[in-house]
């Protein structure tokens, strides 16, 4: 048993770390050389539900949404004048941090264990750091051992995680399927789509879905560049060629 454990515990650690380098890829260029990452959580916006990424450094917060064309919110410490912790209407935590120029709000999902274990991490997190002259949520204690519960999943929790699974799980074969050259098709948004259902209820799969979502607005943001540039050439092509005009 106890031989057992020890070897869980190195494959954990692997896959902690394999988790950070996928999930924090894009987080770690906007960091100084010498400012760590204490803790991250996935993190959607209330209003419309985007998904995206709340990551803590003894200096800062970060939030960065999937939608590249969305700003990322990076606040200070320092600069942040109150901060709050609600529930919502499916007991996931809302937390607010506020700024003399800068709000963010975002929504920590409580759908599994894991994922409400991330949310108390980070609002552990939130609570240290957070300046003492800030305003906190009311009755808030320094220092107190707040521990985030998950949802509890009913019988209908338990059909809806079946269903989007099986769902999930056949488009990105589908997607697959789509990616090889006998068979013509959307293969990389069909993944991305089947990755998109399977996030909501796998950790795994949001990890993957928001990586992949990332490399997939990029890819489109050069191809957009390129054929931008390329317009442009032409056009400067176009007017060398043509003659002067006589008196001109």
């Amino acid at each position: 048993m106890g031989g057992s454990y020890a070897r869980s515990m190195p494959l954990r650690s692997l896959y902690r770390r394999l988790r950070d380098r996928l999930v924090l890829g894009h987080v770690r260029p906007l960091l100084h050389a010498d400012e760590p990452v204490l803790d991250w959580a996935h993190v959607h916006d209330p209003v419309d539900d985007r998904p995206g990424v709340a990551a803590v450094t003894p200096q800062r917060v970060f939030v960065q949404w999937s939608d590249a064309r969305s700003p990322d919110a990076v606040l200070r410490w320092d600069e942040v004048a109150a901060w709050d912790v609600r529930r919502s209407t499916d007991t996931a935590p809302v937390l607010t941090l506020e700024a003399a120029e800068q709000r963010v709000v975002v929504c920590l999902p409580v759908s599994s264990r894991v994922r409400a274990r991330a949310a108390t991490r980070l609002l552990r997190r939130v609570m240290d750091l957070a300046p003492p002259d800030a305003d906190g949520p009311p009755g808030f204690v320094r220092g107190g051992d707040q521990q985030v519960e998950a949802a509890r999943r009913g019988f209908r929790g338990h059909v809806r995680r079946v269903v989007l699974t099986v769902v999930g799980m056949l488009l990105i074969l589908l997607g697959g399927l789509f990616a090889t050259p006998f068979v013509p098709g959307p293969g990389a948004l069909t993944v991305l789509a089947g990755l998109a259902i399977l996030a909501r209820e796998y950790e795994w799969a949001k990890d993957i879905y928001l990586w992949f979502r990332r490399m997939v607005d990029r890819v489109i943001g050069w191809y957009r560049r390129s054929r931008a540039q390329r317009r442009a050439r032409r056009h400067r092509d176009r007017g060398a060629d043509e003659p002067a005009v006589p008196g001109a």
